[in-house]
């Protein structure tokens, strides 16, 4: 996650900080628009330095600021994290000579005031500059250490409320207070290169410029679909071994190539020492050479065989993790070159793990089946139907490597969480008659209900029986896919590391109606304007009774079949998709409180999958 920017003897994170490693290190989320994957925004210069010293903590080097008396002294050489000052961050941005940081057009490059619906977005989607630094213009502007002419800070880049020439070379930044704040200010962090000591340990060249591993362990992970599980993208390196352990023996070396020659023992203390590092409770508890899992724990462990297994499939039918073709996923060598090599340059599968296939074999937790003395391995060479092997925990094969994983999210919070889910849904779908076997909720869905679902609520009006808002197309179908998890039922859609989504015909989970189906589901078998009466305010939140906000669902008449809302407070996300000039668009329907309901009709409105605005909701069916 950081790019090498050699003649300026620095290395610098390629994206904007995000809220998820925010939060992680500093225990607060303070942005407006909240996102895990968003850059973190409201914050000051004071938040981005104690967030560098922290993390810098975390991580073993030293910290590279002071703060007295609300005075912040940079050490300007340290091996910690930090702020670019001013001049750094405007020569690496435009180095090339090009307008926008990365481009001519700004559309290229950056999320202004005319594409970015006024709101913030994933770092990573738009054009990178020369240095492969993404959103260096636009999206949230970057707080600067002064350079040599101000005592002031300065924020960089212009913002997703700004115009394009805010974004542009040509606006060379803006001074401000040392305690300014603003939804639209983030940071992004750098080290200097040149340094070299960790827990002690001189490091070279080499290893600090693959440092990246260090600082983004918490960025390294997915949450694996259908499990209570983040899986690690890659098996543990080389580099992140000896990081966490100190100590690094390897029969095919190479900082970021598989650690080899491991046994299950070294793998199991690896997870604890990890979770030390990380602030989490340890897995594992280990005495006198017994090893026992806490499945309370939230800290890093090895995956069981049925996890990994179901990780390494990613949610496809290849033969191997990822394709049916296996040099696409594992590099073929000759025996007498046979050796691991880097992670990650291989395809991934469609969980984005990559070497599932290939590189290492790895241990997983299980004990032998055959041989309870015995652990189990995943073998790198066959396919995901024959992978598992039994070996001896203490072995050290010079191809013996692993990944670890970690529960997600408690297990006694989440079976609380399962419960109010399961009694919301207990009265929550109608049977739509007169129609194939189909149902439909009574309501769009609330606030509250997505909330314990996805663990977030991004609406901006606010209330747990209000329709939820500001959601993508995106986020609806992955909703539709977790709520079908937590009630026992198979998800509807099979989605891919390119965000393509395909329908499981087998599957009997909640989804998104079509625009068929939702059109004969707001008539009610009546034949009103709008769902249940020629009378839109009996019916409909809109502009004109709503004061421009939602308002809880189910207030209003329902139609003949019980639906409410079918017309007014959130518009509504159907699955169909159309395609105008090469374009994917989806369409939405029902109008919203913030300006008029539509008559049931053919009328279709489209927009991108990836929009997100107030008054955009959905509804499910089955």
């Amino acid at each position: 996650m950081f790019s090498e920017i050699t003649e300026r003897n620095v290395n610098v994170c390629k994206i904007e900080i995000r809220q998820d490693l925010f939060k992680t290190v500093m225990g607060k989320n303070p942005s407006t628009y909240k996102d895990d994957e968003l850059p973190v925004h409201n914050v000051n210069i004071y938040d981005a330095v104690i967030f560098c010293n922290k993390l810098s903590s975390m991580r073993g080097r030293s910290e590279a600021y002071t703060i007295e008396n609300n005075k912040i002294i940079w050490d300007k050489d340290s091996d910690g994290y930090r702020l670019l000052t001013a001049d750094e961050w405007y020569k690496i941005a435009f180095g090339s000579g090009e307008y926008y940081a990365g481009d001519d057009y700004a559309y290229r490059v950056a999320w202004y005031r005319d594409n970015s619906n006024l709101m913030p977005h994933a770092g990573g989607l738009k054009k990178a500059n020369m240095y492969g630094l993404y959103d260096m213009s636009g999206n949230v502007a970057e707080i600067c250490w002064p350079d040599n002419s101000t005592d002031y800070p300065f924020i960089m880049g212009g913002s997703y409320e700004e115009s394009e020439v805010n974004c542009g070379m040509e606006a060379y930044g803006s001074q401000v207070y040392w305690n300014f704040s603003n939804k639209t200010a983030g940071f992004r962090i750098a080290f200097n290169k040149k340094t070299g000591t960790s827990k002690g340990k001189e490091k070279n060249t080499e290893e600090l410029v693959l440092h990246y591993q260090d600082i983004d362990i918490t960025n390294q992970f997915v949450s694996i679909p259908g499990k209570n599980l983040l899986m690690e993208t890659i098996p543990v390196t080389q580099l992140l071994y000896y990081e966490i352990m100190g100590e690094l023996y390897c029969y095919n070396p190479g900082p970021l190539n598989p650690v080899d020659s491991v046994t299950w023992y070294d793998a199991v203390r690896f997870c604890n020492e990890l979770s030390k590092r990380m602030n989490l409770e340890p897995a594992y508890i280990i005495k006198g050479g017994k090893v026992t899992w806490n499945k309370n724990s939230m800290g890093y462990r090895l995956p069981t065989s049925d996890e990994w297994i179901y990780c390494g499939a990613g949610g496809e039918k290849y033969s191997y993790a990822g394709s049916n073709n296996i040099e696409e996923v594992q590099q073929i060598l000759d025996d007498e070159e046979s050796t691991t090599y880097e992670v990650a340059t291989r395809k991934p599968n469609g969980y984005g793990l990559y070497d599932m296939t290939g590189n290492a074999i790895e241990w997983v937790w299980d004990e032998g089946k055959k041989d309870s003395k015995k652990r189990i391995v995943m073998l790198f060479y066959t396919t995901l139907n024959d992978i598992v092997y039994e070996q001896d925990p203490d072995f050290e094969g010079v191809y013996y490597g692993f990944r670890v994983c970690r529960t997600e999210k408690n297990l006694e919070e989440e079976e609380i969480k399962i419960e109010k889910v399961k009694k919301i849904m207990s009265n929550y779908m109608i049977k739509i008659p007169y129609y194939y076997d189909f149902s439909m909720g009574k309501y769009e869905v609330t606030q509250e209900l997505y909330e314990l679902v996805m663990g977030e609520n991004p609406s901006s009006c606010i209330g747990p029986k209000h329709p939820v808002d500001s959601v993508p197309w995106y986020k609806a179908i992955q909703f539709c896919n977790e709520l079908s998890i937590i009630c026992g039922l198979k998800p509807v859609y099979i989605i891919d590391r390119n965000h393509d989504v395909e329908i499981d015909s087998t599957a009997n989970g909640y989804r998104l109606p079509t625009e068929v189906e939702w059109n004969f589901a707001a008539k009610g078998g009546e034949r009103y304007d709008y769902a249940g009466s020629n009378n839109v305010n009996d019916v409909a939140w809109t502009g004109d009774n709503s004061d421009y906000k939602t308002h809880d669902v189910g207030t209003k008449k329902p139609n003949g079949y019980g639906l409410y809302d079918m017309n007014g407070n959130a518009n509504e996300w159907m699955f169909d998709e159309c395609v105008i000039e090469g374009y994917n668009l989806n369409i939405y329907k029902g109008g919203c409180a913030k300006t008029w309901a539509n008559p049931i009709g053919p009328e279709k409105y489209l927009l991108f999958p990836d929009f997100r605005c107030g008054y955009y909701g959905f509804r499910i069916c089955k």
